[in-house]
């Protein structure tokens, strides 16, 4: 089978709209019915009930684009602070690293006090039978 360059990016994203798409459906449909059963336990015929609810909806596909709109928004709006997350890490380790070139003599002891393990331990310096187990 060939596989064209992209195609799995471009898959995820036609399913995950594909799954909003459905989702926003199922959510509209649910209320859509919770509506007409509301109208029919009040005394209105199933037919009436349905004209009702189609009347006080109104145009279902000018709200589905709009909640479409809003989880794109909502999607864009959490990439963009995942970004502003990453650089601000990025910022952070450049710093670091930065301090720690300036001040060689404590990276060396910061250093070699994790590698030999030899800093302070909770229960004292004594290596007990108790502590080994």
């Amino acid at each position: 089978m060939e596989q064209r360059n992209g195609a799995g990016w471009q898959d995820w994203q036609a399913s995950k709209r594909d799954r909003i798409r459905v989702d926003l459906d199922d959510e509209i449909g649910y209320h859509f019915d919770e509506s007409i059963t509301n109208l029919v336990a009040q005394g209105l015929s199933r037919d009436d009930a349905v004209h009702e609810t189609r009347r006080r909806f109104g145009n279902i596909k000018h709200y589905r684009r709009k909640l479409e709109h809003i989880n794109r928004n909502r999607a864009a709006e959490t990439v963009h602070r995942c970004w502003v997350r990453f650089m601000c890490v990025l910022h952070d380790v450049r710093h670091g690293v930065r301090v720690l070139s300036q001040h060689r003599s404590f990276t060396l002891v910061a250093v070699l006090t994790l590698a030999t393990n030899a800093g302070p331990r909770p229960h004292g310096h004594r290596c007990t039978r108790e502590h080994r187990l």
